[in-house]
């Protein structure tokens, strides 16, 4: 078990908040829920009211779907190896995440049967357009949830605005076909982050001809 002691400001009492270094949500499907909404990650003061949410290397298996998502705060680097002890059970999609907001959207995304490559995408468009129309510049775009009608829904952040938007799924597609192409091999050797940057440095480095 991974734990940190945490000390309350307001009342000064001392606790433990202890967490698996791995939880395998194939096996346990309402652990999903628990990550998704932070709880997973709460400590609370024995001695008041005061919740503290404590994040810490934690590796997130899909065996079902296929993926794991390893959030590993304040992550830098555009990819990490597979550490050894968990090489046996790292396989198909694998990803990094540095903060837990983009982890629980990592989860969103590929727990929908979604390819987050793609999604990066339809960021960037979206941040283009906005800007192009004089709607304003994209600060921060996250997804949300596949829509009953099919749309993708996604939370915009700008300036002076922040908005829940709908995107057809025929949109998705269309991003698919044409960014596709474009995207380096993703072969599962290593654990890559996948974000803005990711997507404009696959851009600049495939083919020309492409």
């Amino acid at each position: 078990m991974n734990e940190k002691k945490i000390e309350c400001p307001s009342c000064h009492v001392a606790g433990v908040h202890s967490m698996p270094p791995m939880v395998d949500i194939t096996a346990d499907p309402s652990m999903k829920e628990r990550l998704l909404n932070g709880s997973f990650f709460k400590w609370i003061s024995p001695n008041c009211p005061r919740h503290f949410f404590v994040d810490d290397v934690l590796l997130c298996v899909n065996l079902e779907r296929k993926y794991c998502v390893y959030l590993v705060p304040s992550y830098k680097d555009e990819a990490l190896p597979i550490p050894t002890i968990y090489r046996s059970r790292c396989a198909g999609t694998l990803r990094v995440a540095a903060s837990f907001v983009d982890f629980a959207e990592k989860l969103r995304i590929l727990e929908a049967g979604l390819d987050d490559r793609v999604i990066e995408a339809m960021k960037s468009i979206f941040a283009t357009v906005s800007s192009q129309s004089g709607q304003g510049t994209v600060y921060h775009m996250f997804f949300e949830e596949v829509q009953p009608d099919g749309s993708l829904g996604f939370i915009v952040l700008r300036q002076n605005d922040e908005a829940s938007i709908n995107i057809p799924r025929e949109a998705y597609d269309r991003a698919a076909e044409d960014f596709g192409p474009l995207f380096p091999k993703d072969d599962g050797s290593a654990f890559l982050k996948v974000d803005q940057k990711w997507f404009e440095t696959s851009l600049r480095a495939a083919p020309a001809d492409e």
